[in-house]
């Protein structure tokens, strides 16, 4: 055995963390769970009928509905889980959580018309009370949806992230609000203030004009004023630095019998 391959599994080895499986435990009982309710919804619409004639195909198409409704939401719950071990470590848990959240909605959502389509349920009667639902719930509920959805730009966006220092510049503030990011919820956002934590929502983050926040810096401005101004001069990129600003000792240790760049003649 070469002495790569031993340094290679000493390095391995002194690590000590267990490796990440591929197909976690959420991976694999949503896979499981979405073909059997898959399986459950074909045979309940070939063998069952909720208006049938017979005692059993009647029992069949609700026993098949039951069924196929419990292991939608076990899979869409396991789906939503996954999604958010995945993304959590690369967009931070607060985004995560929206997109689980967001999967969780619509797979619910799915699951409960495809039970209504194989209970023989009227969708269209449904669908339309819910559309005037949903049009009297939005009038109501117009500046939390607004934050929800100014929550789902800033996912998308990312201007700044948890634990960033930012400064921010919106009409409604009265100047400029300087903080760290603490928390990012789906319609707030929490920041650490001088003056405390102060919770901003989503849609006034969206609409302000937000920036780092670099006060905390050195101000490199005061650093230079204390060195001398050849030497400032000498350090800046693409400068020239005269015969008269140049110091005396640069002057004395000029070679003998050289030709000195700064008494050249303009064509130099």
């Amino acid at each position: 055995m070469s002495a790569r391959v031993r340094g290679r599994r000493k390095t391995a080895g002194s690590a000590n963390e267990p490796l990440t499986p591929l197909l976690t435990a959420d991976f694999r009982v949503s896979m499981a769970t979405g073909i059997l309710a898959l399986v459950c919804m074909a045979g309940s619409g070939a063998f069952g009928d909720v208006h049938g004639p017979t005692l059993s195909r009647r029992l069949i198409a609700l026993a098949g509905a039951g069924v196929f409704l419990i292991l939608a939401i076990v899979a869409v719950r396991h789906a939503g889980a996954e999604m958010h071990r995945v993304l959590a470590p690369r967009v931070g848990a607060s985004h995560a959580g929206v997109v689980r959240l967001l999967i969780n909605l619509f797979g619910l959502t799915v699951a409960m018309l495809a039970t209504l389509g194989l209970l023989a349920v009227p969708v269209k009667h449904l669908l339309l009370g819910g559309a005037l639902t949903g049009i009297i719930v939005g009038i109501a509920a117009q500046q939390a949806l607004g934050n929800v959805f100014a929550g789902l730009v800033l996912l998308l966006a990312r201007p700044f992230n948890v634990a960033d220092r930012i400064r921010m510049r919106h009409s409604t503030l009265g100047g400029e609000l300087q903080g760290r990011v603490i928390a990012m919820g789906l319609t707030y956002v929490t920041l650490e203030t001088a003056d405390g934590p102060l919770s901003v929502p989503n849609s006034l983050m969206l609409g302000a004009g937000i920036g780092p926040d670099r006060s905390g810096e050195p101000d490199r401005t005061a650093q230079q004023g204390s060195v001398p101004a050849h030497d400032r001069a000498r350090h800046l990129p693409g400068s020239r630095l005269f015969h008269h600003d140049r110091p005396a000792d640069l002057r004395s240790d000029w070679p003998s019998g050289t030709a000195n760049p700064d008494r050249a003649g303009p064509g130099t």
